[in-house]
């Protein structure tokens, strides 16, 4: 069994899991409507790509999923939710998780369903689920079969790492970084291709060390075209703001999922992305080839590759924070976009490890392993050779 079979199977694996759920029903649910409260920042929510206003919405539902997390799926946004009337043979409501708060679950239902509605009204609920994350990965692991990819995979088969001169390039104290953070960055100013070159440390400290070091790409390599990807929306927000201080509008785009909440998302973040009062969208393939630097998740990085990015249009790409997630999420925004000539840089934490991964047999099996760690623990890394890898205390 090679890469890309290994990790399908596993993928497989995650897809049975929610397959299991299916038959799933919680009877006779008293549900809650909440209208959120209007947002501060709704009014700085416009750019070139956004309508005049945001639509007004129905309230959400709300109900609550039982005490015990073995008694109950796990739900994440724009999964789906039917609910029925208890006692009657019709067909059911549709709508889609929008946020899950501990066992609370709200969810985003249209006109038909409130038009009906009353606060007797009792619900038998079941569940479905969006599997465009699992298809997303499944595509990744599928494009890493690519030879020119092979290095990135399984960099033991070639240790010699490629280094450009960096004298003229200056670490300066404004950026607030520590010795061992001004390290890492010369170091990453430094690499050209691969192998990937890995910073091991706290969280907080590993993301200063990627904004700082592509900062600095972004100011001395005016052909360089950055991305940087983090599991979650929270690391993707903070880099974009923190880049935009010194890096133009016109030049840095910020990727969302299409159905991510608008609310959710920073006035100084909004205006970098693409929202046209619905969705985020992804703009047209001259856009995004005109950005310098482009943040996404994991998982959003497939946007750009199906708004005609490819292999080799970054020379840098960032995986940040990748302890925290699958390698095949991983590989949603390094396989689509590395070839032999990116250089890549990869971020982490021991302290961090995946932990959206459900199938016991698929957690058994390595997929909650992350692609940060199985790096670490072979040659060049395990040795901490700084050519390859530093530490950041």
């Amino acid at each position: 069994m090679n890469y890309s079979e290994y990790f399908a199977a596993l993928l497989y694996a995650e897809d049975i899991y929610l397959e299991t759920w299916s038959d799933f029903v919680l009877e006779e649910v008293i549900v809650k409507l909440y209208e959120e409260p209007d947002s501060p920042t709704e009014a700085k929510h416009e750019n070139k790509y956004m309508e005049n206003s945001l639509k007004k919405k129905n309230p959400f539902v709300v109900f609550e999923l039982p005490p015990n997390r073995k008694d109950r799926p796990f739900l994440l946004s724009r999964d789906f939710v039917y609910l029925r009337p208890s006692g009657k043979k019709v067909d059911p409501f549709k709508g889609f998780v929008c946020r899950v708060v501990k066992r609370k679950v709200r969810v985003e239902f249209g006109n038909e369903f409130h038009s009906q509605h009353s606060s007797e009204q009792k619900y038998d609920v079941s569940f479905s689920f969006n599997r465009l994350c699992l298809k997303r990965c499944h595509q990744a692991v599928l494009a890493t079969s690519d030879p020119s990819f092979h290095n990135l995979l399984f960099p033991i088969e070639n240790l010699r790492a490629k280094f450009m001169d960096t004298e003229t390039v200056v670490i300066t104290s404004s950026h607030d970084l520590n010795m061992e953070q001004r390290v890492a960055v010369s170091r990453m100013l430094s690499c050209i291709g691969s192998p990937p070159y890995i910073v091991e440390g706290p969280t907080e400290k590993t993301r200063d060390t990627v904004w700082a070091a592509s900062l600095h790409i972004y100011k001395n390599l005016p052909n360089s075209r950055i991305l940087i990807a983090a599991p979650t929306n929270k690391a993707c927000d903070y880099l974009l703001i923190k880049l935009s201080e010194e890096i133009p509008e016109s030049e840095l785009f910020r990727a969302n999922a299409a159905f991510r909440e608008p609310e959710d998302v920073p006035p100084d973040v909004i205006v970098s992305s693409s929202y046209n009062g619905e969705v985020f969208t992804c703009p047209t393939i001259e856009e995004l080839e005109s950005y310098r630097v482009i943040t996404s998740t994991f998982i959003s990085c497939f946007r750009l590759h199906s708004g005609g990015l490819n292999k080799g249009h970054f020379t840098h790409i960032f995986l940040v924070d990748a302890s925290s997630a699958t390698e095949p999420e991983t590989m949603v925004a390094l396989a689509n976009f590395a070839d032999e000539k990116t250089t890549v840089f990869i971020t982490g934490s021991y302290a961090e490890c995946p932990n959206r991964v459900h199938s016991n047999i698929a957690r058994k099996l390595g997929l909650r392993r992350s692609y940060f760690d199985r790096l670490l623990t072979k040659l060049p890394y395990v040795d901490w050779n700084p050519q390859f890898v530093t530490l950041i205390s």
